[in-house]
């Protein structure tokens, strides 16, 4: 199978790996309209799945501009409904620690307002993100969505 395209938006792209997996790279600031264009492609690829599995790759990752932090906590407040049934996990791979903690604190803060079914995890390089998406597919396909 042919690799997906690469989507451009700003200075980061976004693919398709599989069938299952958005891989969103990241290459300097990231402003709201970014932000919009990489939420969208995760949405989609759980529109098209039933769940979703996101991979960022931060090592290129500058800052992520308070306008985009609010887009970012608005979308996902609107598509992360009460407990499902929209699905998913993120793979984060390359951040610093400092953006680690921004990204945390987001999650948690949207899971304060409106509880999810999403599960991010920092990992240490791509291979180690993949595999454990890989792993979260597995119990997504077992039907086991809750138990992380």
């Amino acid at each position: 199978m042919d690799p997906a395209p690469r989507q451009q938006f700003g200075q980061h792209s976004v693919s398709q790996e599989g069938t299952d997996v958005v891989l969103v790279t990241l290459s300097g600031d990231v402003s709201a309209q970014e932000m919009t264009v990489a939420l969208a492609a995760d949405t989609e690829n759980f529109r098209r799945n039933g769940y979703a599995l996101f991979l960022v790759d931060g090592r290129g990752l500058g800052t992520i501009s308070p306008e985009a932090r609010r887009t970012c906590h608005q979308i996902l407040n609107e598509t992360w409904p009460y407990n499902g049934p929209y699905v998913g996990s993120i793979a984060i791979f390359g951040l610093n620690r400092a953006m680690q903690v921004l990204l945390l604190l987001i999650v948690r803060a949207i899971a304060l307002v409106r509880p999810h079914n999403r599960h991010v995890s920092f990992m240490s390089d791509g291979a180690a993100a993949r595999k454990w998406l890989s792993e979260q597919r597995a119990q997504y396909l077992a039907g086991d969505q809750k138990k992380r």
